[in-house]
């Protein structure tokens, strides 16, 4: 990994720390970062809504139980990973779905 490529991962991370809202506890790991629980997205049919949950360093797969919380331990969202973008520096987008 070339000198950017560290410093690129070290300020994506730092950066979700800063400005995370929520903590994603998945596959026995916490990862601070992003929650937003009506993110509008393109599916195949159009626009639509799901929930996300972005971070750095985000340790999951495809299909993975997840529960989000506040800092402060309160419940947010109970569901499982169905998509992941990774863009290569560190970053990840998550797609949930909400268990029923």
């Amino acid at each position: 990994m070339t000198g950017f490529a560290v410093l690129e991962r070290r300020v994506n991370r730092r950066c979700g720390e800063a400005l995370a809202n929520a903590i994603a506890i998945v596959a026995n790991h916490e990862h601070a970062g992003v929650f937003e629980a009506r993110s509008e997205v393109a599916l195949e049919y159009g626009l639509g809504y799901v929930p996300t949950f972005s971070g750095a360093d985000l340790r999951t797969e495809e299909d993975d139980p997840i529960d989000i919380v506040t800092p402060d331990g309160e419940p947010l969202f109970r569901g499982t990973v169905k998509k992941i973008d990774r863009d290569g520096s560190g970053w990840s987008q998550l797609y949930l779905q909400a268990d029923d």
